[in-house]
């Protein structure tokens, strides 16, 4: 076959294998009378793409052996079998093709750290990357800024600043994303000068360096500092998106500025034409809802242009058990039972928020129907936390 029928091949496997088509892009690879290595690595790949894992492994493991124009599995299909178990979270299965491969690279090495690092496996990630290191492997910025990620799990500030004097001395501490990712390390760690140094000596900044900042002093209460980056961010011509503003309102939050937060979401649609997600809006009704605007809460819950769930009305009932606004309460209570009818927190707020306003009656009344109804409570949160402090997001 010639060199451009096995590259035009290869190119249709690809698109068949793009579009979901893999039994065709399986007959090309048929009928080409000689491969070489691109095509058999497309077709692992396009299996393990689409979640096909045992066609994959077949694929892989039907590589022909040396011979004079074609090698053994090389490095592209242990990595992309790597890869595909780990998307998988079939994390047994990925270390052992790991540790069978004849020869590994910074790629390989990296693939299992970031499998670690993103899996909940830090300890492990950290591990493995100090035994990259031990083994004469270089990392790359991939490699660091998976390493830095399970750092920040860990809250392991000595490995994080272990690391990034590596950086500095291997030569990528000007790449952004490793940028970015000692910022985050920094401040998931409570290092928050650190953080802002590291902001100031990048090179390039993008909105992800800027973010990370941002949610490194709003999680970890310094207002001014979150409001004050806020603004530098505008004043160098970035726009902002919607994590940097929720960020801000929860920094706003835990600092009592509800006129800067209720700035910040407002000029957020105005200024920036930052259509706000649902989640944006429930954590402003969470704000309202502390500062003892419940009014303004449940006004911003009618107004918004999605259909109230649960949580939203649960943060409004969690805000008038605190200043004991039954009535309100009452309302809020009445919808999520709308929504979800066996909600044990709900009745037990309900219950709690007559008591608060001095109802006792209704308070034992609403534990009655509870128990009539045989409704527990479950184990659980409070929404209120939830929403106001470290969002999920914002990790």
């Amino acid at each position: 076959m010639p060199q451009r029928d096995m590259v035009s091949c290869t190119a249709m496997i690809g698109i068949y294998s793009q579009d979901g088509f893999l039994v065709d892009a399986r007959r090309v690879f048929d009928e080409m009378p000689e491969k070489n290595l691109v095509p058999w690595n497309a077709l692992v790949t396009a299996h393990a793409a689409a979640g096909m894992l045992k066609d994959a492994r077949r694929v892989f493991e039907g590589m022909p052996g040396w011979n004079l124009k074609m090698p053994q599995r090389n490095l592209v299909a242990w990595t992309t079998m790597i890869t595909s178990y780990a998307r998988s979270e079939e994390l047994d299965n990925a270390r052992k093709v790991f540790d069978s491969m004849p020869e590994q690279d910074t790629v390989s090495w990296t693939s299992m750290i970031a499998t670690y690092a993103e899996s909940g496996h830090a300890e492990i990630a950290l591990r493995l990357f100090k035994l990259m290191d031990l083994e004469g492997f270089r990392a790359d910025k991939v490699s660091y800024t998976s390493v830095l990620q399970a750092c920040s799990s860990l809250v392991a500030p000595r490995e994080g600043k272990l690391i990034h004097a590596s950086i500095v001395q291997g030569g990528v501490v000007s790449e952004t994303s490793v940028g970015t990712a000692l910022i985050n390390m920094y401040g998931k760690c409570g290092l928050l000068m650190e953080a802002r140094t590291m902001l100031e000596k990048m090179p390039r900044h993008d909105i992800g360096s800027w973010t990370a900042t941002i949610v490194a002093f709003a999680q970890n209460g310094c207002a001014a500092g979150a409001i004050e980056l806020f603004q530098n961010l505008n004043l160098g011509g970035l726009v902002p998106d919607w994590i940097v503003v929720v960020s801000v309102l929860c920094a706003c939050s835990h600092g009592g500025m509800l006129s800067d937060a209720w700035f910040f979401f407002t000029s957020a649609q105005e200024d920036y034409a930052i259509v706000p997600p649902y989640d944006l809006y429930l954590c402003m009704i969470g704000l309202l809802g502390r500062a003892g605007q419940l009014e303004q809460a449940e006004e911003l819950i009618v107004a918004m242009p999605f259909d109230p769930d649960v949580v939203a009305w649960m943060i409004l009932l969690s805000a008038c058990r605190s200043i004991g606004d039954s009535r309100r309460g009452a309302v809020a209570a009445e919808r999520v039972f709308s929504l979800d009818p066996e909600n044990a927190s709900a009745y037990l707020l309900l219950s709690n928020t007559h008591a608060a306003a001095g109802n006792w009656d209704d308070a034992t009344n609403v534990r009655r129907i509870m128990s009539q109804r045989g409704i527990k409570k479950r184990p659980g949160w409070s929404y209120m936390d939830f929403f106001l402090s470290g969002r999920e997001f914002l990790s």
